[in-house]
């Protein structure tokens, strides 16, 4: 008789809107436990679900699941790159860019029921200097909202929305000097994405060709455009065809750098994180197992 595998869900108890909670309730009546067992870890504080992946690891579990948003995947995803312990997700962020991308449901119930019947697919992880990134990294007005929103008081897409709203008259567009392949590229940004996925999040695309597993990525520059613009803009995220506008250039490569002169606000997964004035680019090819429909 094959023996269970062993499964280890990590929880993030303040990401999305609460959706989490129901993973005490479903996991033990959906998933397969004739073949599984399982175990639920809550986190206590930012960082701490790459402790407890790394552990997971350790102790031979078969599969990590982490229950949260992009966030919470990159934690989770630092320590299981370069592993043969592929990644589940429950999506409960505010976003779930890569899960969406992917097409894991965002249902709990049904993700839940996906790791039953799921496999686990290769893809790649983005690196920016020492840190790494699976779904969206990037600089300009992303980062600056980024950082506004991780000390906003309430999760969720609303909250995103009135977070962005509020701090558009505050931003003010940043010069930035791209070298891809060699060419010396130098423009006044709004946005500067760095995409392994098509989208940041709830459908908003800002990549249309990116794959998470070609070995590429896509960058994508929203020159600085006038105010009025904004609205159209983000319909043509959310239409899929802001690679027409005339404010929008997109380059493909596996490397390149970014340096700016005043220091780098940037995000890594829709979180915030800081740098000195350059950024060092590049990708892991097929480094990360996700489970997928």
């Amino acid at each position: 008789m094959e023996s269970k595998k062993k499964i280890c869900f990590i929880i993030n108890p303040i990401s999305g809107v609460g959706q989490q909670r129901l993973l005490q309730k479903f996991v033990p009546k959906l998933l397969d436990k004739s073949r599984f067992d399982f175990q639920l870890l809550v986190t206590k504080a930012p960082g701490h679900a790459t402790e407890l992946a790394a552990k997971a690891v350790q102790e031979n579990y078969d599969i990590v699941v982490v229950s949260g948003g992009d966030g919470s995947v990159n934690e989770v995803a630092r320590a299981l790159q370069n592993t043969n312990v592929p990644m589940a997700i429950i999506p409960t962020g505010s976003g779930n860019g890569l899960a969406r991308h992917l097409k894991i449901p965002l249902n709990v119930e049904k993700a839940i029921k996906l790791l039953n019947t799921g496999k686990p697919k290769q893809i790649d992880v983005g690196t920016l200097n020492d840190r790494i990134f699976v779904n969206m990294a990037g600089t300009g007005f992303d980062a600056f909202v980024a950082d506004a929103f991780s000390r906003y008081g309430k999760r969720g897409f609303w909250s995103y929305i009135k977070v962005t709203l509020k701090n558009l008259a505050k931003y003010k567009a940043q010069t930035v000097k791209l070298i891809i392949d060699g060419k010396v590229i130098e423009r006044k940004v709004f946005s500067l994405s760095i995409a392994n996925s098509k989208q940041f999040g709830n459908d908003a695309i800002i990549a249309h060709q990116a794959e998470v597993d070609d070995g590429i990525l896509d960058v994508s520059v929203v020159n600085e455009f006038p105010g009025r613009m904004f609205p159209v803009l983000i319909l043509r995220m959310f239409l899929g065809t802001l690679h027409k506008s005339g404010y929008y250039e997109g380059y493909r490569t596996n490397s390149f750098s970014l340096e700016t002169t005043d220091g780098v606000a940037t995000h890594l997964d829709g979180d915030p994180y800081f740098f000195s004035s350059k950024l060092n680019i590049g990708i892991k090819p097929l480094s990360l197992k996700i489970i997928v429909p």
